[in-house]
């Protein structure tokens, strides 16, 4: 979101090694919507409606939507031999970022993921959905933990064998 992307860039120095992106990442190419709320600072935003978030937090509120590139990380130009370990945290539409990661993810050994057992955001995959696809490409889930009370939690995959 432009607002938020204006303020990382404007508040932090990044070193020349960091390249900073003003995109979302999914399974394609091209322009979405991004649900966005202001009372979290834009944190619960998310390509996805919101689902049970409404109920669990009745405070944050989705006012309007912002139109958004959206990049396949397998499509965007960077030395992926400089990294193996994977950080996903995209309110629901984890399972998209990973379907459009294939390649990215055969030299990924750990992905550290935001998961739902329920339906926080509308759509989102759940659980056992990320199990398998992640399991197709080598990847055991090795620990998570689901928020008391809520619908999502952390994981930690692993890639077999390494």
């Amino acid at each position: 979101m432009k607002d938020n992307y204006d303020k990382l860039v404007r508040y932090h120095e990044f070193p020349d090694t960091v390249t900073t992106l003003n995109l979302a990442i999914g399974n394609f190419n091209g322009e979405v919507d991004m649900n966005v709320e202001t009372a979290n600072f834009g944190m619960s935003s998310s390509i996805l409606e919101p689902g049970s978030h409404l109920i669990s937090y009745p405070k944050i509120t989705f006012d309007k939507k912002e139109r958004v590139p959206i990049r396949r990380l397998d499509d965007l130009a960077v030395n992926r031999s400089l990294y193996n370990v994977l950080v996903v945290d995209v309110q629901g539409y984890e399972l998209e970022v990973f379907k459009g990661a294939v390649e990215t993810l055969k030299g990924i050994d750990v992905i550290f993921t935001e998961v739902n057992t329920g339906e926080v955001y509308k759509g989102c995959a759940k659980l056992p959905e990320l199990d398998a696809f992640l399991g197709k490409g080598g990847f055991r889930r090795h620990h998570c933990h689901v928020y008391k009370g809520l619908d999502y939690g952390d994981a930690i995959y692993i890639r077999d064998g390494r």
